[in-house]
């Protein structure tokens, strides 16, 4: 990290296909950067000390979002006969799991504490 560089969505942690994690996390990131951008310009420090507590903050979805596409990658890729004969049943037994509903409700929306601060728009 450089002072005075932020960097958010896929310049900073590049996401594949599956999914199409890279814009939600984009956003997210973008959503979470907003108040940290304001609090810099307001203090005038741009460290990069400064805005690493964006970038810590956001590790953790980060590196969720992360093993959950190694995940799929790996699911959806593989190859081999028996993979082709299992994985549609398996897909099929999964999709009725609570674990399933939390990985797609992970996916679909990300942290749900990340809320735009309507409150600094107006500044």
């Amino acid at each position: 990290m450089l002072d005075g560089l932020l960097l958010i969505g896929d310049s900073a942690h590049t996401q594949g296909p599956i999914g199409a994690q890279g814009i939600n996390l984009a956003i997210q990131d973008a959503v979470a950067a907003h108040p940290v951008l304001l609090a810099s310009l307001r203090t005038g420090d741009a460290s990069a000390g400064f805005l690493r507590r964006y970038a810590d903050a956001r590790q953790r979805d980060i590196s969720t979002m992360t093993k959950i596409q190694r995940a799929q990658s790996k699911t959806m890729f593989s190859t081999g006969t028996v993979a082709a004969a299992v994985r549609p049943k398996l897909a099929m037994l999964v999709s009725r799991t609570p674990v399933y509903r939390a990985v797609l409700h992970q996916i679909a929306f990300g942290n749900r504490g990340i809320q735009l601060r309507a409150d600094l728009l107006a500044h």
